[in-house]
């Protein structure tokens, strides 16, 4: 399964698919590859025509799920080293990022070959 993203910033354009490679490998789901994201600027995002566009030109790409992320904050190497587990039971958009993927990985007849999400991103700390 290939999946296409469409992303608004450059910064986000090398981060995506570092992030959803660390997610397709925490969940040992490799049959899932990630093309080169299609950049598009941000107030496309908010027209409903400009958003069909990406989409169509995204489904020429080869693709079988589409991505579609919004991000204010340019933050370029931060998916290549954040904390999958903290960000997962710190950040609410996060966890529904991962429960998506698992939803795609599924579908695509790639499920993931682990418990996922993991079991140890869900522990709480001892404290």
């Amino acid at each position: 399964m290939i999946i296409q993203p469409i992303v608004e910033g450059h910064a986000e354009v090398e981060a995506v698919p570092v992030l959803v490679r660390r997610l397709r490998d925490t969940a040992q789901a490799f049959p899932l590859e990630v093309n080169p994201p299609i950049r598009r600027h941000r107030h496309e995002f908010f027209d409903e025509a400009l958003v069909h566009k990406a989409v169509r030109l995204a489904i020429k790409q080869d693709c079988h799920a589409l991505l579609l992320i919004v991000d204010g904050a340019d933050q370029p190497a931060l998916s290549a080293v954040f904390d999958l587990r903290a960000a997962y039971r710190k950040c609410r958009s996060f966890r529904h990022l991962v429960k998506v993927f698992g939803e795609l990985a599924a579908a695509a007849g790639t499920a993931p070959q682990v418990d996922w999400p993991p079991s140890d991103w869900l522990e709480t700390d001892a404290g």
